[in-house]
């Protein structure tokens, strides 16, 4: 398996990037202490990491024992998201406001799965897993899910402080819009998957 570094970072850029995890990561810990915000954003960015090198070590021997293709992991993966993508353009702030949600329940979803990392990088690690031809191959996509990890951490920390600033109404407006944009990504991941599976 060839792939140079910037592609390497570009992929677990999208596939386990902050940004989709920020304005959610915002909008659902607002209530929470500094203290707390920052357990969630390391615990959010741990619960992605681990599960990440997880795919990366073991994905090959799943794919094999579980008997599923890339395509229909990329098709499952892109509907879960869709999914979750509707429930948060569709559900209200007052529903939202109303419930206190354990910190650590958060940071393990939807902070860390399926935002942190998500179908496209999941995807990516079980290809990964299942082409590379030496450890070497391994240790890079481990070293360069690091490096994502360390920009998640710093993105989620600055934004944890960055959210007493903005007011409530515009961190709501912002994540359904985000949505929006992260429901039309799993279409994508679900047309891919579709293709690979010969559907399309």
């Amino acid at each position: 398996m060839e792939i140079s570094w910037s592609e390497l970072l570009l992929t677990f850029l999208v596939g386990m990037g902050p940004l989709k995890a920020m304005l959610v990561f915002i909008e659902k810990t607002e209530e929470y202490d500094l203290k707390t915000r920052d357990k969630v954003a390391f615990v959010g960015v741990a619960t992605a990491v681990g599960s990440g090198l997880t795919l990366l070590v073991l994905g090959a021997w799943l794919q094999s024992i579980l008997h599923f293709s890339i395509g229909s992991l990329g098709l499952s993966g892109g509907l879960i998201l869709l999914l979750f993508s509707i429930r948060l353009i569709l559900e209200s702030n007052s529903e939202e406001s109303s419930e206190t949600q354990d910190p650590v329940d958060l940071a393990v979803s939807p902070i860390g799965l399926p935002l942190i990392l998500n179908p496209v990088g999941i995807v990516a690690l079980v290809t990964f897993s299942a082409e590379a031809t030496d450890m070497a191959a391994l240790a890079n996509v481990a070293v360069a899910i690091v490096i994502i990890a360390v920009l998640d951490i710093l993105v989620l920390l600055g934004a944890g402080r960055l959210g007493a600033f903005i007011p409530h109404a515009v961190i709501g407006l912002l994540e359904k819009l985000f949505a929006i944009l992260v429901a039309a990504l799993a279409v994508e991941i679900m047309v891919d998957g579709a293709r690979a599976l010969g559907i399309l």
